[in-house]
């Protein structure tokens, strides 16, 4: 998946707020099961070949070397992520 990230503040030195926008492929297959009796277990899937990612996203920058990043992306992965960055 190709991903693009716009950022939003370009002179702030501490704190980084940017958008996200991928696409892709991807390849899905959905069954749909049910309770009743007399339905039979189905497989959908789907023709269109394409997976799509929109979010937003921000980093604070402790120092030069240290700064900790939150996200929140639908689409693929995780709908929170989050974590630290270290540079050597």
């Amino acid at each position: 998946m190709a991903t693009l990230n716009y950022h939003f503040l370009q002179r702030s030195e501490k704190f980084d707020l940017y958008g996200i926008l991928g696409i892709g492929y991807a390849e899905r297959d959905y069954y749909i099961i049910s309770n009743t009796s007399n339905f039979s277990k189905r497989r959908d899937q789907i023709n269109i070949p394409i997976a799509i990612r929109i979010g937003a996203g921000m980093m604070y920058y402790f120092n030069d070397k240290i700064d900790v990043n939150l996200s929140n992306r639908y689409g693929d992965g995780g709908l929170l992520n989050g974590g630290i960055s270290i540079k050597s």
